[in-house]
């Protein structure tokens, strides 16, 4: 019993990893591999883009992924900040640069439930090897470069899934108008039909909507930052889509 206790012991130190907090920016180089003026460039740029469309982007970079798969590290932090809004459309670009301990770039796009249909897993990859991967390959690499190359590509795909300014999706409202519609014809048919004018029961039908919260809870950032407008993350969940690669 011992010994089985001893070799379980490396699964349960990697239970839960250290996240950092949720520190209400969408560009979080934890890494220190961006410059003062990139990080507010592009800190401005996704918060532009998140205050239009309520979809988010959100940029981390770490030093240490604490022995996780950059997939396993990538959704858990997008749950646990709860980067989206109750749409769950967030998107988060995890980098991990090249270290004296780790001769590996680590790269992973981790997107939330409500667009993994616009950004499904195969085109997450190609923007990664298309677009991010010759930045990444430059000696020495170009970090801002490729995420810079990354939201570029993003940003017109999830304008064309989600845009709360407007309104919700077209196809969404589509059939839930059609939904509506076969829903009143079926009650005015029960109520005035043949048969309907015979009977005296009653009927009652109902349906519930709701958002999966996901395994690790997601949850709005508490922290502020000084000159950012940004309003904190919405409380979306990720499901486990996205892609990655490693350079």
């Amino acid at each position: 019993m011992l010994l089985l206790l001893l070799l379980l012991l490396p699964s349960f130190a990697l239970a839960s990893p250290v996240l950092p907090p949720a520190t209400n920016l969408l560009v979080n180089d934890f890494a220190g591999v961006f410059t003062a003026t990139q990080t507010r460039t592009l800190e401005t740029r996704l918060e532009d883009f998140s205050d239009s469309t309520s979809n988010q982007i959100c940029v981390v970079t770490v030093s240490d992924l604490q022995g996780y798969e950059a997939s396993d590290f990538a959704q858990r932090l997008g749950q646990h900040w709860g980067v989206g809004s109750s749409k769950d459309n967030g998107v988060l670009i995890l980098l991990k640069p090249r270290t004296e301990a780790e001769r590996y770039i680590d790269v992973f796009i981790a997107t939330g439930y409500g667009i993994e249909g616009a950004l499904p897993d195969a085109l997450c990859k190609r923007i990664i090897n298309n677009y991010m991967g010759p930045c990444l390959r430059q000696d020495p690499p170009d970090y801002y470069g490729a995420v810079e190359a990354a939201v570029s590509q993003i940003e017109p795909i999830m304008l064309g899934e989600y845009n709360e300014a407007t309104g919700d999706d077209e196809s969404d409202e589509f059939f839930e108008a059609l939904i509506v519609f076969i829903f009143i014809v079926l009650i005015l048919l029960f109520l005035f039909g043949p048969k309907g004018r015979r009977r005296h029961g009653g009927w009652s039908s109902g349906s519930s909507w709701g958002a999966s919260s996901g395994s690790w809870g997601g949850s709005s950032g508490g922290f502020s930052s000084g000159g950012s407008s940004f309003g904190g993350f919405g409380g979306g969940s990720f499901g486990g889509g996205g892609a990655g690669g490693r350079f």
